[in-house]
């Protein structure tokens, strides 16, 4: 027969009376240092809340306005700013080199200036001029037409052209070298309206735009044209973005051979440096004017009209050297100036 065994008794309840009076006090000390760790918690984030707070509600902006920037916030936006700044182009030894955009650069600057002679200095910084501060018409850069074909530019002038928006100077004024495309001044034969009512105006303004490049015709501004109407005394500004040299911007508005146009071609600019630099005159043949079109000099179109008479326009023969009574149907090179 199984050993039969005892009952376990169930333990009694739980009291206070069985627990050691140390116990009881250890356990009554436990809410205590809860609550104390919390208010040192509490403590410690009223503390980095100040620290962080502004200094003072004197610091902080009215409605509507910006935040004051602290010293090491603003030191930081200055570096970058000079980062998103325009680059500051280091000279090169010759025009040819520079860029497009550099030469945009270089353009601002001198219009920037407050004098011609500090624009002269600025350009002579960038060797665009020679030492004594002159032009030199064989100084040429190369231009990369859209349909395949290269030809040149020079510049014939700092500050000469005001831009058509009223903001001041344009500080470098550029002319090809080289005819670009030939075309009839009227095909009607008329002088009549000028440089504004002539076809010269609409090709080299609209149809020499598709032979330019992209990188070069982002940087060029228009700028305001003084053109005799075809009548003596009559002049009229247009806004051009290409254009055709005027007779005064070649030869001077003093000294002209045409004694019954002089007067009137004088209202139409004044004589770029470049061809002052140069010497030309309008008594002789100048080689700085020689325009080339396939391998050949050639005569070229002026925007000037012939204001003695409605059925003639001025141009420059192969010697380089003014004529006038150059029959507005006849197909003469074309060659462009700009500006940035």
């Amino acid at each position: 027969m199984p050993t039969q065994r005892k009952p376990t008794p169930r333990k009694a309840a739980y009291k206070a009376s069985d627990v050691p009076s140390s116990r009881v006090e250890t356990d009554r000390r436990i809410p205590l240092i809860i609550l104390a760790v919390i208010a040192a918690l509490m403590a410690l984030v009223l503390i980095f809340t100040q620290c962080t707070k502004p200094a003072s509600d004197d610091n902080m902006p009215a409605p509507g306005e910006p935040a004051v920037q602290s010293s090491a916030s603003s030191s930081s936006s200055a570096a970058s700013s000079e980062l998103q700044a325009p680059t500051n182009p280091s000279a090169k030894a010759t025009f040819s080199e520079y860029t497009w955009g550099e030469l945009k650069e270089i353009s601002e600057k001198i219009a920037k200036a407050k004098s011609d002679s500090d624009a002269i200095a600025i350009a002579t910084q960038y060797n665009l001029v020679n030492a004594d501060g002159k032009l030199d018409p064989s100084a040429t850069k190369s231009v990369a037409l859209n349909d395949g074909s290269t030809t040149e530019v020079r510049i014939i002038g700092f500050n000469h052209d005001t831009v058509s928006n009223g903001n001041g100077k344009a500080g470098i004024t550029f002319m090809f070298t080289e005819g670009i495309g030939t075309a009839a001044m009227n095909d009607d034969g008329t002088s009549v309206g000028g440089w504004n009512n002539s076809y010269g105006t609409y090709f080299v303004g609209i149809e020499l735009w598709s032979l330019i490049p992209d990188e070069l015709a982002s940087n060029i501004v228009e700028v305001s044209k003084s053109s005799n109407d075809g009548a003596e005394g009559s002049v009229s500004e247009s806004g051009d973005v290409f254009w055709l040299p005027s007779y005064a911007e070649l030869f001077g508005s003093s000294g002209t051979e045409f004694a019954g146009a002089s007067a009137t071609l004088g209202m139409e600019g004044s004589q770029y440096q470049l061809f002052a630099d140069a010497g030309v005159s309008a008594s002789s043949g100048n080689s700085a004017l020689v325009v080339r079109m396939n391998d050949q000099a050639t005569s070229w179109w002026l925007r000037s009209a012939d204001p003695a008479h409605e059925n003639a326009w001025f141009y420059v023969d192969a010697s380089g050297r003014p004529a006038d009574q150059g029959a507005p149907e006849q197909a003469y090179a074309l060659v462009p100036g700009f500006c940035f």
